[in-house]
């Protein structure tokens, strides 16, 4: 299959997805906090297509529900991680010398700790919230984008359009946002891909671990976790939100993949992307 057809699928899935999940209220055939302890574990049926939990609640409710924890987790740290390491890596890149160093060494100090492992200490230290896994996860995932932008920012430091662009009169920030900026869209696209399929992975660990979205509330790493209890009478409960967590993440990387394939035929990626 080819690279455009691949990235069609996939997008084609995701937008799936997404609707599901903005449309949850309307889709899901009960609250998904609604207890029934007298169905508990029930098998499907037409009123609960994907039957009950351990507390009777409404599988499918639970997944669509959990599906808009994922995704609000995973693309609120793209946008965050990707705003502050584009800031970082263009300052670095575009300054040079002393700048360019000090910057980089806080991204060495950064990539120096297991990123999941310093999220839990994170979360564990300022309490369990989706908020905080949010937090977590941007003060981890912004270094990705810094080296990105900064190794694009010094190599498009000395191109001849920006030479002339700063020969006209244009400030350093102007350069960086009307001339370096548009030049690295695709491969900060590339690395949103890539960096939401492990936000949305690190936000389903910690849920597993009880340090994401307290419980009434769904989501899809807590409900694994609670149906890890119940693997040999009813696996379902653990199978489907890790099935739902496994395809939207295979979506992401097969895009990212895709996005990265065509981008080659016209430059090369950086190491990082590589």
């Amino acid at each position: 299959m080819s690279a455009a057809a691949r990235l069609r699928a996939s997008a084609a899935l995701l937008a799936l997805v997404l609707l599901a999940a903005v449309l949850a209220p309307w889709l899901a055939p009960r609250a998904p906090s609604a207890l029934d302890l007298d169905r508990r574990l029930a098998t499907p049926s037409p009123q609960h297509p994907l039957g009950q939990d351990e507390l009777g609640r409404d599988i499918l409710s639970r997944l669509l529900f959990g599906a808009r924890a994922s995704l609000a987790t995973g693309l609120a740290v793209v946008l965050l991680a990707g705003a502050l390491g584009t800031i970082v890596g263009g300052v670095a890149g575009i300054a040079g010398g002393r700048t360019d160093a000090l910057l980089m060494r806080l991204v060495d100090v950064v990539l120096a700790f297991p990123g999941l492992l310093l999220a839990i200490a994170l979360v564990a230290m300022l309490g369990p919230a989706l908020s905080h896994v949010v937090l977590a996860l941007v003060l981890i995932g912004w270094v990705g984008y810094a080296r990105l932008v900064r190794g694009q920012a010094a190599r498009l430091r000395e191109s001849e359009f920006v030479l002339a662009a700063r020969a006209s009169g244009a400030g350093w920030v102007r350069v960086f946002l009307a001339h370096v900026l548009p030049n690295l869209a695709p491969l900060l696209l590339v690395q949103a891909s890539l960096s939401m399929a492990g936000a949305m992975l690190a936000e389903a660990s910690l849920s597993f671990l009880g340090l994401g979205l307290q419980p009434p509330t769904p989501s899809w790493g807590a409900m694994v976790n609670a149906g890890r209890g119940h693997l040999l009478d009813a696996p379902h409960l653990a199978l489907l939100p890790g099935l739902a967590l496994c395809v939207v993440v295979a979506c992401l990387n097969v895009a990212a993949d895709a996005l990265g394939e065509r981008l080659q035929g016209r430059r090369a990626l950086p190491a990082a992307l590589d």
